[in-house]
């Protein structure tokens, strides 16, 4: 199976995206029917690697380099995955944009706050994946 891991934002930055969404043109045509789509806010997330193929076998010990991972991150146990960083980042969803056209248009939004932390968070999770012999990468083009 294929995987990614991600973290997904707190319920009220969620409604409060929602809200957001419904002010725009966009969701205003989306909604009388326009041919337009939205993805729904509750699948809104920061992908922090993609791993590929998993085989099922293997899950088990996945779920174990990551709670290993993230128990280092809270500051744990640093030692216990490789690359760890201190601390959990305190996001919050700032602006946003659009990047494409016509059919390709998409909309992103900004992440702020404790992005440094953040990317040490991914850095941590790829490396303990790694380490592991899980392939993990930043995004799906780094795959070849």
């Amino acid at each position: 199976m294929r995987l990614f891991i991600a973290i997904y934002p707190p319920a009220e930055a969620i409604a409060h995206l929602s809200t957001r969404l419904a002010g725009l043109r966009l969701a205003a045509a989306s909604a009388a029917g326009t041919n337009v789509r939205l993805v729904d806010p509750t699948k809104a997330h920061l992908t922090l690697a993609f791993v590929g193929e998993v085989d099922p076998a293997r899950l088990a010990e996945l779920r174990q380099v990551l709670s290993r991972t993230v128990a280092a991150a809270r500051g744990g146990a640093a030692a216990q995955a490789p690359g760890g960083c201190d601390g959990s980042p305190v996001l919050r969803l700032g602006g946003g944009g659009r990047f494409g056209w016509g059919r390709s248009t998409v909309l992103w939004v900004d992440v702020r706050g404790d992005v440094a932390r953040l990317g040490a968070l991914a850095g941590a999770v790829r490396a303990g994946l790694t380490a592991a012999g899980f392939p993990a990468t930043r995004s799906r083009s780094d795959r070849t």
